[in-house]
């Protein structure tokens, strides 16, 4: 259910068109019995910090502001630890009937912009991997295969890490996902595991392969490739 909250303005002057403004000055109010020149309405779909929101939220807050900042009573707002918003004066609501039936529409549907969202997400798994999620991969793989000097190469993986990690993340039933504030996080366990028995696999000489018997492979097609080259050994 779209909730929407309605505030006043209390700053000193009144903000000008296409003024940013600071959620500081604005507070709740009863809007009843109000000039709808007096007061605004902020929907929760359109709004978000560090702390609250999705990206759904910054998605539709961008969208929005896109198509309808230049007009009267329409501001965007922010505010400490990323604390984003927008507030829509209550009279524009009357001058712009299609803003209203845009905000009767998130009823039924919360995203304003399906591919708008769609390249936050891709953006928000691009930031993961280069901020923490490759390293975390790279040990792991390391951990696997007992070598802390071990790092990524092209022939290993023409198309790179990240793309065999990708494939991965389905064959293990494993996905991204998206956090309060908008932040990407996924498991690196398992795919992690499926990439590192595959380069044990490819490294291990023929004749050594029989050290490999009692191991327990994570991926079935990793078993079977091993079990067709012990065969063929």
């Amino acid at each position: 259910m779209l909730r929407i909250r309605t505030v006043k303005w209390t700053g000193l002057e009144q903000p000008l068109n296409g003024d940013r403004l600071s959620y500081g000055d604005f507070k709740e109010c009863d809007s009843q019995g109000m000039n709808p020149k007096d007061y605004y309405i902020t929907p929760d779909e359109m709004s978000g910090s560090n702390y609250s929101g999705t990206l759904i939220h910054k998605s539709n807050f961008d969208v929005f502001l896109k198509q309808y900042k230049k007009y009267a009573g329409i501001h965007e707002v922010w505010g400490g630890f990323s604390t984003f918003a927008v507030v829509i004066r209550a009279d524009a609501l009357d001058r712009h009937p299609d803003i209203k039936e845009l905000l009767d529409g998130l009823e039924d549907y919360s995203v304003l912009d399906d591919e708008d969202y769609s390249n936050k997400e891709q953006e928000a798994y691009d930031e993961a991997w280069e901020d923490w999620t490759e390293h975390d991969v790279i040990v792991s793989i390391q951990d696997v295969l007992k070598d802390d000097d071990w790092e990524p190469t092209e022939k290993e993986f023409p198309d790179g890490l990240r793309y065999a990690f990708d494939m991965l993340l389905e064959v293990t039933q494993e996905e991204w996902q998206i956090e309060t504030g908008g932040s990407a996080w996924v498991r690196v366990d398992k795919p992690a595991l499926a990439i590192a028995e595959r380069i044990l696999l490819n490294k291990t000489p023929d004749k050594d392969l029989p050290l490999l018997m009692d191991r327990n492979w994570s991926l079935e097609i990793t078993r079977q490739d091993f079990l067709k080259r012990l065969e063929l050994a």
